[in-house]
């Protein structure tokens, strides 16, 4: 009887401790996701006029490796967690992508860039 009890305890305890880390490495997983979300908006609102201008011009070329070695110098500033930089290329094609579909200023730059 006392080694009945004694495993209903023991998967007790496991069911818990599997509770614990499913709920640990949930939360790991939501401040991951908003660290990204206040890096990718670090990369399109803290642009100076002359930085989108740049991107801008050097996005309408045919290679894109200037472009992200341009924004690899704005990239620093905006790093919140060391693991970002394994996903910084993730990072800069997703600002990237929103700075072309949803800022207005990039938009124009990107129209006078491409005049020139």
């Amino acid at each position: 009887m006392a080694v009945k009890a004694w495993s209903y305890w023991a998967a007790a305890g496991v069911a818990v401790w599997l509770a614990g880390a499913w709920l640990v490495a949930e939360q790991r997983q939501v401040a991951r996701q908003v660290e990204d979300a206040d890096t990718i908006d670090c990369l399109m609102q803290r642009l100076s006029p002359e930085e989108k201008y740049r991107l801008a011009r050097l996005g309408n070329a045919e290679d894109y490796r200037p472009l992200w070695l341009a924004y690899s110098e704005v990239f620093p500033r905006c790093v919140l967690h060391a693991s970002q930089w394994e996903r910084k290329d993730r990072l800069m094609f997703a600002a990237w992508s929103l700075l072309r579909g949803e800022d207005l200023e990039f938009s124009r730059a990107m129209l006078r860039a491409s005049r020139e």
